[in-house]
């Protein structure tokens, strides 16, 4: 006993769109006015941008670890790092980040806090900026960041209360 208000409908439509899907004929895709405002954030797109925005190369300059890898550059035991032709050193194709804790943070607070990715959990953060970087004790910091942050902590079942007796 289902009715259709006829003022309310249309017939015949070539696509429909629902839930940021276009669903048409020959299948279903993503409404693409979904993908321009992701591809429009504010975000850096190349290491270009990212140099720029945290003053990368000249960060490497004044790192002595990082020195170090640069004087070993072609030979055995720095085989996996390469300089960049914008004069960034990277490590099996990530950015090697200095040992700048304010850089660090505000890395770390990028990918904990993004758009795409609220709060994850250690594994998951550390598995997501291993993709584009790299320092030393890297899965340490993010593990402590992770435990420094309320919101994560309020969240996990272990810090919360005990219903009580059944």
């Amino acid at each position: 006993m289902l009715y259709a208000k006829l003022s309310t409908c249309e017939f015949w439509m070539k696509e429909v769109q629902f839930l940021g899907h276009v669903i048409s004929a020959p299948g279903i895709v993503v409404d693409p006015s979904k993908v321009e405002v992701v591809l429009l954030w504010e975000r850096p797109k190349s290491v270009m941008e990212i140099r720029s925005f945290v003053g990368l190369a000249e960060k490497q300059l004044s790192d002595a670890k990082i020195q170090k890898i640069v004087k070993l550059l072609g030979y055995e035991k720095a085989k996996d790092f390469v300089m960049g032709m914008n004069r960034v050193l990277r490590f099996k194709n990530r950015v090697c980040i200095p040992k700048d804790p304010e850089l660090k943070r505000v890395i770390l607070e990028e990918g904990h806090k993004s758009r795409l990715s609220m709060h994850p959990i250690m594994t998951k953060m550390y598995h997501d900026l291993k993709e584009s970087f790299w320092w030393s004790r890297m899965k340490h910091d993010v593990a402590q960041f992770i435990s420094s942050c309320l919101t994560c902590q309020k969240a996990k079942v272990e810090h919360q209360k005990p219903g009580g007796m059944l």
